[in-house]
């Protein structure tokens, strides 16, 4: 469980859905090389050799759900671009921990996909990831804020994100970001996984104190 809690998870889960996989899936301006076209769902590897994790990837306009398997269930994030708020959901717990995006010194403006939004986005070669044409492209957030990604994006023309390489932080924790989508299915997603469970606590915390809650109820034991 202590791999599960890892600063890194959590950067990975909730920072970078946040400020990094957030970013280049919003669901875009009109003319933005990440404007959403399509509601998809995608099967995932998240991270790369000894890190890598199967999940899956869910995406409709103002709203984001990701999944990662961390070898003991999945851990789920989902990011509400329409509402400001990213909640994230340990396995096992019954637990929904939220975070107020406003509060996260986010670039809000690229997380609703504002003309500009905050990122540089320069178009590179065309290239196929997983039998898919897509753009590559170079993104990173403008200004600096306290949540930073820089990185590649492959898109399709149909704003379907195929893979993501980089590095993203959040407040000086650093960590490396990868994920490759595969099996994508371009069909309308149930709203139902977009929004909270029922049955779940919900705890609503500051980014920076979600591990130190994460592993102290790992030690202590979590509420079923």
């Amino acid at each position: 469980m202590s791999e599960l809690f890892s600063r890194r998870q959590i950067l990975f889960g909730f920072g970078a859905v946040a400020g990094g996989l957030g970013l280049p899936v919003a669901a875009g301006a009109a003319g933005d090389p990440f404007a959403l076209q399509t509601e998809y769902v995608a099967d995932a590897i998240f991270g790369n050799g000894r890190n890598a994790r199967p999940g899956r990837f869910g995406r409709v306009r103002g709203a984001i759900r990701q999944e990662i398997d961390g070898g003991g269930g999945m851990h789920t994030v989902i990011v509400r671009l329409d509402q400001n708020v990213a909640w994230t959901m340990p396995p096992g717990m019954r637990l929904v921990i939220e975070c107020d995006l406003r509060n996260l010194n986010l670039p809000v403006a690229a997380l609703s996909g504002a003309p500009g939004g905050g990122l540089r986005k320069i178009a590179g070669p065309r290239e196929n990831v997983e039998g898919t044409a897509t753009t590559r492209y170079r993104v990173e957030t403008q200004p600096p804020t306290a949540a930073q990604f820089a990185g590649d994006v492959w898109a399709t023309d149909r704003g379907v994100i195929m893979r993501v390489v980089g590095d993203v932080a959040y407040n000086g924790h650093r960590t490396d970001l990868s994920a490759v989508f595969r099996n994508v299915r371009e069909t309308r997603q149930d709203p139902n996984l977009f929004e909270l469970p029922g049955g779940y606590r919900r705890v609503i915390v500051p980014l920076e104190n979600v591990q130190q809650i994460l592993e102290s109820m790992s030690r202590f034991g979590a509420p079923r």
